[in-house]
This record gives structure tokens, sequence and C-alpha cells, in this order.
């Protein structure tokens, strides 16, 4: 599942396999103000993390404007042979489309990664059928520079809370990275090495530049040292710390989950973190960016600390069932928590 909140009002939207929604937040459990089905004709294609969790191919972003959000093309799971569709911005309020983009080639029938930059301006989408990251104008959708990835699987997009630096799993065919991206104007942008690719082997253009931006490789290998059986055709979630000086990894390992935090500007790794807990969905940074909040398949909270990846507490949520998405209200204090069918206040039981 993922859950966004209103830039200004009271208000949270989340996405999950079943249904679209809009909620109030001046209620406890929220209020439900508009929702939309996502079955049979589903909002996002399906896949499985390797314990058999269904995870979202990319799925919806915020509403960083305050009137719209955008998501991946609309398409149904069982039919592959449907067409390339474009991304769709929909509006706030009613869940309705308001306009497309349609610019972008071969897309396929897959958006694997999909996140809007926090000041409005950017929206990302990362096309494994391409194996491309298109940077897009969020107003008009139009193409402002895309890059090679050389993977198949993008996933965990996310912006820093600057709009500078965007960061993201890149995985497939036996192997996987984690890498960090820098939004650069288009002048001070050096396009990497034309590479040869396959099946030709001729010399391919890894960066197209069309407008006044792009983004620019700044580590490519911040997983070095992961085992490689760790990074196999992952995918995973990706968190920036509120001062952007950290961002954190977390992908699944067998029946649990690995945290890896590395500091932005150098690209050095600061603490791993390995567990046998079942995590359920996306974590976050409590908004002092003192800790990390994961949830649990049992339905619990894991507490880390940030600075060293210490697990400080777990949490009993009393829902008695899992949480899926959680995030803090603007107050900062008040954590919301998801569930397949609910949207409530954490109410510690400490």
């Amino acid at each position: 599942m993922q859950m966004h909140l209103h830039p200004t009002r009271r208000e949270a939207l989340t996405a999950s396999d079943t249904a679209l929604t809009r909620w109030s937040l001046e209620t406890n459990p929220a209020t439900i103000l508009a929702q939309m089905s996502t079955t049979p004709e589903r909002l996002f294609p399906l896949t499985f993390d390797p314990s058999g969790r269904m995870m979202f191919l990319g799925g919806i972003t915020g509403s960083p404007d305050g009137t719209c959000f955008a998501l991946s093309p609309l398409w149904s799971r069982d039919d592959y042979s449907a067409p390339p569709g474009g991304i769709e911005w929909r509006n706030f309020d009613d869940l309705l489309p308001v306009r497309t983009s349609e610019e972008i080639p071969n897309l396929g029938p897959e958006v694997e990664g999909l996140a809007s930059s926090p000041d409005g301006c950017w929206l990302v989408i990362g096309s494994g059928y391409a194996e491309q990251l298109f940077l897009l104008d969020w107003q008009t959708g139009e193409i402002i520079s895309h890059h090679a990835t050389d993977q198949y699987n993008i996933s965990g997009l996310t912006f820093d809370p600057t709009s500078t630096f965007l960061a993201g799993f890149i995985s497939g065919q036996g192997s996987g990275l984690l890498q960090l991206w820098r939004l650069d104007p288009a002048e001070c942008f050096v396009p990497r090495p034309a590479v040869k690719r396959w099946p030709t082997y001729e010399p391919v253009q890894q960066d197209y530049v069309c407008g006044s931006m792009a983004l620019t490789l700044v580590h490519r290998n911040l997983d070095a040292g992961v085992p490689w059986y760790d990074m196999e055709d992952i995918r995973g979630t990706t968190a920036f710390s509120p001062d952007s000086r950290l961002v954190i990894f977390s992908y699944h390992i067998w029946q649990g989950f690995e945290l890896l935090a590395y500091e932005v500007v150098s690209g050095e790794r600061l603490w791993l973190t390995s567990s046998d807990i079942e995590k359920i969905g996306p974590f976050i940074f409590s908004p002092d960016g003192s800790v990390l909040l994961v949830p649990a398949q049992s339905g619990d909270l894991l507490v880390y600390n940030a600075e060293d990846g210490a697990l400080m507490q777990r949490l009993a949520t009393g829902l008695g069932e899992p949480v899926q998405a959680l995030a803090f209200d603007h107050d900062g204090k008040t954590l919301w928590l998801a569930t397949e069918e609910k949207l409530v206040q954490f109410q510690s039981q400490g």
C-alpha cells in the first residue's frame, strides 16, 4: 500500500490493490471522502517479493501542487497485450482524470517506478520495459530528459526533501544496484559515454537531454560489498532523512529485511541492519529524523535509531492486522496507520 498526505489540508490518499481512497483526517478513524475500486481494472501491475508478498510497481505520487496526483496507466493484470499508456494526472478531490501524458515512447505495459518532487516541478518515471528513467515537467507532462538504467527492475524511486536528489533500486539479470541521482541544470550536465548494448553491440547513447534539467548519476554502486544473492532482482523502498543528509534503502531477504544507510553527499555507507522479522509496508523517518519506523507483518511497529541502525523498540498497535502504510500528520506528532480498509491514529500502549 502507498499513502500520501495532502500538502496543506488534513487529508490523505491511500492506494491498495483493491481501492484508491481519499480520507479526511479530522476524525479518528479517518473518514472516507472519495473512493474508487482498482479491481478488476487495476491501477497498478502486480509483482511479488521473494517471500511471496505482493509489491506495487509504479503506483501513485503525492500531490505536490495540492490539486493533482499522478498515477501509472490503467491496465488489466490479465491483459498483457494491452497497448502502452501514458501517465495520468488525477484530481485529488474526486480522483478523476484531468489530463494525461502520452509523450513517453516504449513505456510498455508496466511503470516500475513513479515519484514527484516535493517542490512540485518534476515527475520521474521508471520504465522496466524501456530500461529508462524519464524526467518530466510536472505541470505540462513534457519530457525533460531520459536516462538508460541498463536493468529492467526499477523500484523505490524517491526524491529528497530539497528536490535535489533521487534514490532508487535498479536490478535484474542476477545483479542489483542502489543508486543516487542529482537533478542538475542542462548546461552543467555531462552525459555518460555511449555503451555497446545487445543484440547489435553498437554504441548506444545513455543520456538524452530535451529540456532544462537532467539526472546526473552521482553514486552508481552504493551497494558495493552487499552479497550478490541479496541484491538479485530485488525491489525495495527508500527514504531520505528530513535534512537530506541520509538516504536509507530497504529490501526483503527471505523472510526478513535489511536496512542500509548512506551519507548522501559522499555515498559512504554508515550502517547495515538485518532482521528476520517480516516487513509489510514502506518505512518512514520521524519528523525530527532521529528514528525509522518500520511496519511489521505482525501489526507491530519497529523503531530503529537512524544514526546507527539499532533496534530501539517494538511497539504494539493493537490493530490485530498488518499496518500496510504509515505517515505523520502535519503537526509532526500524530501518526496515522493504514490497514487494508481503515486509517487510524496510533495510540501508544505504553
